[in-house]
Parts: structure tokens; C-alpha cells; sequence
């Protein structure tokens, strides 16, 4: 028997959860959601790519952490999500 992703325990999780479960996970959704949302504002923000493009003008250059593979991974979970029937 495979494994299941964590997309699929969610939604497995949340059709036979409780009513209060349900409510809970659809306030996770809800924040998950709005978190993404800002993020797409943001990275879109001509003053935060600025910012950065200043740094490497002056010769500094990001190489921190990255959340792009996380975020894309999110986004992925969420848009399926809302793809599945009965989900909420």
C-alpha cells in the first residue's frame, strides 16, 4: 500500500473530521491562503525587488536562506485543495 502525500491526509482528514476539526481546518486553509496571497503582493512589490537590486549594485548579494520551494509546495496543496470535491 503506498503512502499517502500530505495533500491527501489533509483532505482525507478534513471530510471525516469533526465539525469542529472541519471548522479549524478551514481557518488553516483561510490563513494559508491570505499568507499566500501576501507573499504574491510582495514578490510583485517593485520596492521589494528594488531592495535587492540595490544590494547587488553595492555589491552585496543574497545568499541566505530561500522559501521559494516551500511557498511553490503551499501554493500546490492549496490549489489542489481546492480542486477536490466536498473539501470544505
Amino acid at each position: 500500500m503506498r503512502e499517502m502525500t500530505l495533500n491527501e491526509a489533509w483532505i482525507d482528514g478534513h471530510k471525516s473530521g469533526t465539525a469542529d476539526e472541519k471548522k479549524e481546518s478551514k481557518k488553516l486553509l483561510e490563513a494559508a491562503q491570505r499568507f499566500v496571497d501576501k507573499m504574491n503582493l510582495i514578490e510583485e512589490d517593485e520596492c521589494y525587488k528594488g531592495v535587492f537590486q540595490m544590494a547587488q549594485v553595492h555589491g552585496y548579494n543574497y545568499n541566505g536562506p530561500q522559501y521559494g520551494e516551500e511557498l511553490k509546495e503551499l501554493k500546490q496543496v492549496l490549489d489542489k485543495y481546492k480542486e477536490t470535491p466536498n473539501a470544505t
